[in-house]
């Protein structure tokens, strides 16, 4: 054997362990970066949640630096907090758990990281004289300690810490890898802050468009439905109830010396017309009274100041009460109010959102309102005008078309008696033309009498609907009975001229629909009204199915009756005939009044 071989051969076997130790570092590196891409990862699958980002941080620090156990500590601005811990047998961390939370202070090595906002590492606690926690040190059987912060902008919001059981210094590898686990858990630690605070908003701004969305639907039915103030009302609770979490919801409008539950949605309180009394011992009253929202966190509990409403939630099981009054030109005219079956006061936001719906509650009763009166003074100008244009109209049409057509009638007669003498058939021709003529008259009367009842004038109410019925009876061969009785001795002119009118469209819906072959009229007087009914014993139909598709008629009998304060009143059923009731108080408009002639 050359001797020059055995260097060669020990050149070799120096390498080795140089080799294995490349190796050794080679993988506890990619171990590393494999623990600090799964942080990573749980950081990325849990946007919302720090704890198992912390944990893993915990198990991690455990098995890559070779420890025994380690902790993952909150600080809070004030005291630290054990957030997060592995290694430790149950006796070692009941020791820990009982040394936390504590403000931070020197003497502890976590302390000390938070205070220094830097890495502190004791190689050996039990030889360290300043360490206040070796009991525990030797109950977890630990020796060396190295705690590195958490800092986010420089501040210190937590601490890694990590014990071994032998003494001595951690690589420095060991020591970067906490401060990259450190810097994952500030990461962690923000991550879930922003997307909360991302969540957060994405919930106001969904709320705010919800309120907004139900704030605008209900401005839109206000709109489109201005008379329709109970709809509107109805739509204001509901979103009311659904937008403020109440577990019901109710609108009272102020009626005398009590408020009267107009619109409701919920289990409370089911019957719309329910009188409370105005009284500063209920929610609703006081709000009334005060003119300002009156919020009761527990009204079961505040029997002395509120006794009445304290009473009423121990008997419908409600106990958080809101209620915002209804101004209308600083004057209460009702309250909105939110129940909870819970104790749950109502949020600053809430409230000021119920401020919102009770304005828009006050819009659609001021519209109703206004509409009301608007409708009430059109109709009656309508119906004047209608009147005074038919009283023209007869006049003309009697005046001067009837008579015009009553000379042209004898001027055709002349020329038929003397035709000339080369007109062979000019007298049959006259003949018929002098026929049409006289038909023409008698349509023209005919309209004249439908446009504007004349004997009313002349006769009186009493004789021109017996008139009336004769004459139906007469074109039509509907048998009709006419009964009166204790009329009055003059009738205003308007209630004349609507009970006829009314008598007039009701008969002739008999005879049109109906196929009644007789009806029954009855003209009735009290001391402050008028009756009329009129039944006949016809086919009948279902109210229900014609709500909405009659005509002209029926809208103008109701709207004659509304305008003269009346009431109105149609009872039928399907093969049991039809019952109109009208009932038109007495009371004597500025016009004079028509006397009755005696019957």
């Amino acid at each position: 054997m050359h001797r020059g071989a055995k260097p060669g051969k020990a050149k070799v076997d120096a390498k080795l362990p140089v080799a294995s130790n490349l190796k050794k570092r080679l993988a506890e590196a990619l171990e590393q970066q494999t623990a600090t891409v799964e942080v990573l990862r749980v950081i990325s699958s849990s946007p919302t949640n720090t704890q198992p980002v912390f944990d893993i941080i915990a198990s991690s620090a455990v098995r890559l630096c070779g420890a025994r156990i380690a902790t993952v500590f909150h600080f809070d601005g004030e005291l630290i907090h054990i957030i997060a811990h592995h290694g430790y047998t149950p006796e070692a961390l009941a020791l820990r758990r009982g040394l936390f939370p504590a403000p931070p202070h020197a003497g502890s090595v976590t302390g000390r990281a938070i205070l220094n906002r830097s890495v502190v590492h004791v190689e050996d606690a039990l030889a360290d004289g300043t360490y206040p926690y070796r009991d525990f040190a030797r109950a977890a059987e630990v020796r060396s300690v190295i705690a590195v912060p958490m800092l986010r902008d420089g501040r210190p919001i937590g601490v890694v810490t990590v014990s071994r059981a032998e003494p001595g210094a951690f690589a420095e590898r060991q020591i970067e890898l906490l401060k990259t686990f450190a810097d994952q858990a500030v990461i962690a630690v923000e991550t879930v802050r922003l997307f909360r605070g991302l969540e957060a908003r994405n919930r106001e701004l969904t709320e705010t468009l919800d309120q907004q969305k139900g704030t605008a639907e209900i401005l839109r039915i206000i709109s489109t439905s201005p008379t329709e103030l109970q709809r509107v009302l109805d739509a204001v609770v509901k979103s009311a109830a659904q937008l403020c979490g109440a577990y019901d919801a109710a609108i009272f409008q102020l009626d005398g010396e009590s408020l009267r539950l107009a619109a409701h949605h919920g289990p409370l309180h089911p019957a719309i017309g329910l009188l409370i009394p105005v009284a500063r011992g209920t929610v609703a009253g006081r709000s009334v009274l005060e003119q300002r929202a009156v919020h009761v966190a527990d009204l079961p509990s505040e029997g002395k100041e509120f006794p009445e409403g304290s009473a009423f939630a121990r008997e419908l099981g409600h106990r958080t009460t809101l209620s915002v009054p209804l101004l209308r030109q600083g004057a209460a005219v009702g309250t909105i109010q939110l129940r909870r079956s819970e104790m749950n006061p109502f949020t600053d936001k809430q409230v000021a959102l119920l401020q919102t719906f009770a304005d828009e509650a006050v819009i659609a009763i001021e519209n109703a309102r206004l509409f009301k009166e608007l409708q009430e003074a059109e109709a009656g100008r309508l119906l004047q005008a209608q009147e005074n244009e038919s009283r023209r109209i007869a006049r003309e049409l009697h005046d001067d078309l009837g008579q015009g057509l009553a000379l042209l009638t004898v001027k055709m007669d002349l020329l038929r008696q003397q035709p000339p003498e080369a007109a062979g058939q000019f007298g049959a021709r006259m003949q018929e033309l002098m026929a049409q003529v006289r038909q023409l008259s008698s349509s023209v009367h005919d309209l004249s009498h439908r446009l504007h009842p004349s004997k009313l004038d002349q006769l009186g109410l009493v004789a021109a609907i017996g008139d009336l019925c004769r004459e139906l009876t007469r074109n039509h061969g509907l048998k009709i009975e006419f009964t009166h009785d204790q009329m009055p001795a003059a009738i205003s002119p308007d209630t004349a001229v609507c009970l006829y009118r009314i008598a007039q469209e009701g008969l002739r819906n008999a005879i049109k629909h109906s196929g009644a072959q007789q009806a029954e009229v009855v003209l009735r007087g009290t001391a402050d009204a008028i009756s009329l009914r009129i039944i006949d014993h016809g086919r009948g139909f279902d109210p229900r199915r014609t709500q909405g598709k009659r005509g002209l008629g029926l809208v103008s009998m109701r709207e004659r009756v509304r305008h003269l304060g009346g009431e109105i009143a149609i009872d039928s059923q399907p093969s049991g005939g039809t019952r109109l009731h009208v009932r038109v108080p007495l009371t004597e408009t500025a016009s004079e009044t028509m006397p009755q002639p005696p019957i």
